[in-house]
């Protein structure tokens, strides 16, 4: 019973450190998107726009049936998108980066009462996610007709519901277990 109960709490402890991933998503509403196993949310890609103004995105992804992110639903994603070791590559050929340099940039509501919005980004040297609130015009492309008009929008779909953590799934099977232990031992003893 002892190494039953060890394997159940191991299992357990192993379960709960793992990470969010992130992978390519489905085609929603004509729009590119990355899938987050932390939000359990369909993204829009971060290379889907180019030279539009924030609003001109946000009347694009609400009209496909998406979401505008606030920056605590941005905070969820890229808090599970950890930036040390090298990981910016990785993360940008999922998301979608800027085609003009190495850069995941966009913006993220809501508009403010100034009609400004904020933005979150990391260029691939960077060893953090940085947050800028309450910054530019929504009806503004930022470096508007160069190179660098690349911002982009963090935008959501709902996932496909809410699956289980996999330490939660270790504590389901570990209680089952436990019943099953303790059910059999009754029945041992009654006999």
């Amino acid at each position: 019973m002892f190494k039953f109960l060890f394997t159940a709490v191991s299992a357990v402890a192993l379960a709960g450190s793992a990470s969010a991933a992130i992978s390519i998503g489905p085609t929603i509403g004509g729009l590119a998107t990355f899938t987050d196993s932390n939000t359990q949310r369909n993204w829009v890609q971060t290379n889907v726009f180019f030279n539009q103004s924030p609003t001109s995105m946000i009347n694009a992804v609400t009209s496909a049936g998406f979401t505008l992110a606030n920056r605590a639903d941005v905070e969820a994603l890229l808090g599970s998108l950890p930036l040390d070791a090298g990981q910016w590559s990785g993360i940008a050929a999922i998301t979608g980066s800027s085609p003009s340099r190495d850069l995941i940039w966009a913006a993220y509501g809501p508009i403010t009462v100034n009609n400004n919005y904020g933005y979150a980004y990391a260029f691939s040297g960077d060893g953090r996610w940085s947050f800028v609130d309450d910054v530019a015009g929504a009806g503004v492309v930022q470096n508007g007709d160069g190179p660098f008009a690349d911002m982009n929008i963090w935008a959501y779909a709902g996932g496909a519901g809410a699956v289980p953590e996999p330490a939660s799934w270790a504590m389901l099977i570990a209680g089952f277990g436990l019943v099953g232990a303790a059910a059999r031992r009754r029945r041992a003893v009654a006999a």
